[in-house]
Order: structure tokens, then sequence, then C-alpha cells
């Protein structure tokens, strides 16, 4: 309940340093009102859970936090075409221009927190007015009434909505819940640019078996009578993506949960247990393979999910490199759009903006903040951002050292275009600067190897 009105799971330190707190929450000791007494434990925990990032910050290990590779998405993920928006800010471009992320969506101060409760809240309730996403949950679920979440993944995992489209589900008589299916055989074919995947499944009920192919039309003709569709765009197919299988990751995890909770009840560490869980689910093997084709309607359900993410700043795909069933999971939309859930929105953001120069990244700092940010906070996640990029470097050089770099950058090549010898540059620098004078050029020099260094260790990720 607390990691869930938190938005986020709890350090194992966090939670051990908690369990006086919890004992008496569970006797009903902490407070005599029960909503109050939850109030007070969500607070502890947050307290607790920023002093041990801060600390954890200044040894210089973000918790995980790592950057993150980001592939660009565009508003319509897999390529499927464009349609209208879904209002102000639902294309988000330059994230899309973006090469990683750096993880501050937490760092959010405790006065803040209930605003950020708020606008998540508030989003939600704007989302689920909206007349597309309406007209989708009718389209798509049964009597267009809200899933459970268990349903939820039920559906997402099923390799029938994986590769069938929703009209191909109904000619054969399949519910969109209620019905398992296996994988008898999967093979992809595919080679260079040409798309061949091919499935033989079995789906009960009805009690069919089925031989679906998504290939291009020119593909070469097959000995066994294949059932073939596809997605094309600008002339070429689209390609099936990867999606882990969800149930099978949440199971894993459930099951990893439960061996951390019995370590916290006082039993033996599982080995292994500090590491995390395999997340089988996430390999993508020909007996269970974690494919999506497009068009079908696990497709069409991430792809308008990904619409809502861009409109709301919710976690997606686009942004999220987290696994199925944990917090900021890429799939909180989609969990949204078929259940009702609402994501946390996302308020501050930090991105490191690199490109290429002679061998090294240009570094720069951008921030995304939602307008009912307190500067505090924004100050906050600057700074850190700004040690995670140069450390203990972060210290101006002296305004001497600045006016030698500029003097001497300015000064290095006459106006025929003859570069002038240090000794130059010195009597150059004395006569305007006679209050500043060098003794030799030895002097200058090393004001101006100093200044450029630091300038370099600032603005380059490899400074040389």
């Amino acid at each position: 309940m607390v990691e869930r009105r938190l938005g986020r799971r709890l350090y194992d330190a966090v939670w051990e340093d908690m369990e006086e707190f919890r004992r008496e929450y569970r006797e009903g000791e902490l407070e005599e009102d029960e909503g109050e007494a939850l109030n007070f434990l969500v607070e502890v925990a947050w307290s607790r859970m920023r002093l041990v990032e801060r600390a954890m910050e200044e040894l210089g290990d973000f918790g995980g936090r790592d950057t993150v590779s980001f592939e660009p998405l565009t508003f319509y993920s897999r390529g499927r075409g464009e349609a209208g928006d879904m209002g102000e800010g639902a294309a988000d471009e330059h994230a899309n221009k973006s090469s990683e992320i750096l993880r501050y969506l937490r760092h959010i101060s405790l006065e803040s927190r209930m605003m950020l409760l708020a606008f998540t809240e508030y989003f939600g309730h704007l989302a689920s007015q909206h007349d597309e996403v309406r007209s989708f949950r009718e389209r798509i679920l049964p009597d267009g009434k809200l899933l459970s979440e268990e349903q939820a993944i039920e559906l997402l995992s099923s390799y029938a909505a994986r590769f069938m489209t929703l009209d191909e589900m109904r000619s054969y008589g399949i519910p969109i819940l209620g019905h398992t299916a296996y994988v008898y055989k999967y093979e992809d074919h595919s080679w260079g640019e040409h798309i061949d995947h091919r499935v033989v499944l079995r789906v009960e009920p009805p009690g069919i078996n089925l031989r679906l192919r998504y290939a291009e039309p020119t593909a070469a003709p097959t000995d066994e009578e294949f059932h073939s569709r596809h997605v094309g765009r600008g002339g070429t197919v689209v390609p099936p993506y990867y999606v882990p299988l969800q149930k099978k990751v949440l199971d894993e995890l459930r099951a990893a949960e439960v061996e951390v909770s019995e370590e916290r009840d006082g039993g033996e560490a599982p080995q292994g247990a500090r590491i995390g869980p395999v997340l089988l689910g996430h390999i993508d093997v020909e007996e269970e393979p974690a494919k999506v084709w497009p068009g079908s309607v696990v497709d069409e359900i991430y792809t308008f999910s990904e619409r809502l993410a861009a409109a709301f700043r919710w976690p997606s795909r686009a942004t999220q490199a987290r696994p199925f069933g944990m917090i900021d999971s890429p799939d909180a939309s989609v969990l949204f759009l078929l259940t009702g859930e609402v994501p946390s929105v996302r308020p501050l953001e930090v991105r490191p903006r690199d490109w290429r120069y002679s061998g090294s990244l240009v570094r720069r700092i951008e921030l995304d903040v939602a307008p009912w940010v307190r500067k505090e906070d924004v100050a906050e996640a600057y700074a850190r951002a700004q040690r995670r990029l140069v450390g203990r470097r972060n210290r101006w050089p002296s305004e001497r050292t600045l006016e030698v770099v500029i003097f001497v950058l300015r000064h290095r090549k006459e106006p025929g275009g003859e570069k002038l010898s240090w000794n130059q540059l010195l009597e150059i620098w004395n006569r305007e600067h006679p209050d500043k004078k060098f003794r030799n050029y030895r002097n200058l020099r090393t004001y101006f190897e100093r200044g450029c260094r630091a300038l370099k260790e600032f603005s380059f990720s490899n400074p040389g």
C-alpha cells in the first residue's frame, strides 16, 4: 500500500528500517485514524527514500538511475501512419531527439507530493472522458467495461491477440477474454528486408487450430496453407516487434517478491535474492515468442496507449526501460486504457543533450518541468544532474583565468593570419592590462591552459 501511494518500490534498507512503524500500523497503534496512520507511514517512507538517494548520490551511485538507451519513436509507434492529435503537446518532439534520459521523475519534494497525486488523478479523469478513449474501450473491451489487472495481463499475453486482428478473432469466434492460445510452432523466415513470420496456434475456445502468416504479398508460397496478412507503410511491410510476455514476467516478479518477503520476515536470504529475478519473460524463444504483429489487437492497444502517454506525459515505451510489473512500467498507459488504473505524471525530467564533436560528446542539460513544480525541486534536480555529469569539477575558473582565455583566443592570429608567439601575446596583454601583468609568457600560457581545461571538463563527456 505504501509503495502504491508513493508510486515506486522501496529500497530494502528503507523497508527494514521502517519495521517498527509497520508493526505499529498493523497493530493499530500508530494513529487512531487508519487513514492518518497510512499517511504518516507514507511520509516516513518518502523522507527515508530521499535520504538514501542523496547518500547514494554523494557516493557516486544513483541506485539504478542509470542512463538508458533512447530509441526515437514517432507519435504513432510502429510506423502505423498519422492521425489527429489528442491535444496540445501530444507529440513529444524533443524527447524523440534525445539520446538518453536521466531519471529524476521522483525527485519531487514531500511538499509537492499531494500536487503530484492530484494532477495524476486529474489527468486520469480527463483521459477517461475523451471521446477517442471511450470509443476505443467500447470497440475492444467486452461490453466496453474496464478489465481487472489480471484480465488485462491475460489479454496482453494472449498469442491470439498478439497475432490476430480484432476482426479475425471475431470471425473465428474467439472471445477477447476467456480463451487460451497455445503456440505449436513459430518460425521466422525473414531475410534482409523481407518479412515472413509463421505460427501454428491452438485456440480454446472455440477449439480450433490456426495457421497464420505475417508476410509481404510477394512472399514465396508455402507447402502448407496459411492465412496471410501484413501492414504496409511507404511501400514496405512493417515488421513484428518485441514486447515481453507480461504474464510470465509478472509471475516471475511475484515469485521473487515472495522470496524477498520471506527474507524480510526473518527467513534465510535465498541465493541471488539481492540481484533480482531473472526475467525469462523477456526472452524471445521459439516455444514462447514475445512478438507482436502489427495490426493485431495487442498492437492496437499499444499504439493507442502511446498516444495517451504522449498527450498526458505518462510512462511509455518511448521514455521508460523498466520491465512490466515494476514502477514506471512502460505498460502503465496500457493498463490505464484497459483497467482505468491511472499512471503517475512525469512532472520533472532532466535530459542531457549530446552531440559529437572531434571524438567527444558536447554536453548540455535540458529541463522538462511542469509549471506547478516548486523552484526548489527544479534547482535540486538540476544540481543532481550537474553533479552527475561534471562530478566534483563543478567549480568555475577565476575571473583572471577566463580573461586570459578570451584574450588569447581573440589575439591568437594577426589580421594577416600569422600566428602570434607567446612572447608577442605577453607583450600585448601587459600593454592592455597594466594592472594584471604577467612576469613571463609561461605564466600567461599556464593560465590559458588551465582555463581551457576547465571549459572542456564542463562541456565534454570525454575532455582532452
